[in-house]
This record gives structure tokens, sequence and C-alpha cells, in this order.
């Protein structure tokens, strides 16, 4: 591999750098670049490795992103469980009856 080519990458295989960005000279520099145009444009499109760019949000913004959504798939999952379970109380209710 040669060390002029920009290399970025979130984590690897080795347990130490699992939460870490890691990357050679060249891709921390452009990561840097992307980091400064984001910052003064909102955004950089810069290809960075397994990155495809980089956002700068507002407060408002980047809290709206990290809320964890309530989809209508997790609620009708609870309810068919729910029911699920109610359905096998109510069998055991009636052969425990007999």
């Amino acid at each position: 591999m040669k060390d002029d080519k920009a290399q970025l990458y979130l984590g690897g295989p080795a347990v130490q750098y699992e939460d870490a960005l890691v990357g050679n000279r060249a891709g921390l520099e452009k990561l840097k670049s992307a980091i400064d145009e984001a910052i003064e444009n909102g955004e950089s499109s810069v290809s960075l490795g397994d990155f495809i760019g980089v956002k700068c949000l507002s407060e408002k913004e980047l809290r709206e992103a990290l809320k964890p959504e309530n989809s209508t798939g997790s609620k009708i999952g609870f309810w068919l469980i729910g029911i699920c379970f109610l359905f096998t109380v109510v069998i055991v209710w009636l052969a425990s009856a007999q």
C-alpha cells in the first residue's frame, strides 16, 4: 500500500481501534480539509475511504438525527406479542379447566 494514497476507516479488525477513526497521514489530512469545508459550507462531499462526506449540523438538526425513532413496525410488533401472550394465557386456562 502506498503512503500517498488517502486511507480512512471507521475502526479496524484490531480491538484497540474499534471505536476510532483510523487512517494514514494523507487520509487524516483529507479529513481535516473536509471538516474545514463542512464548517464553512455546511457540508463537504470529499470521498474519504468508507465515508462519502462530512456534514455540519445545527444543534437542533443533530438532536433530531440522534433521536430514536418510534416506528410503526415496532408498535405492531408489540401489539402482536401482547395478543399472542393473551391467546396463550386463554389456551392454558382452558386446558387447566378440564
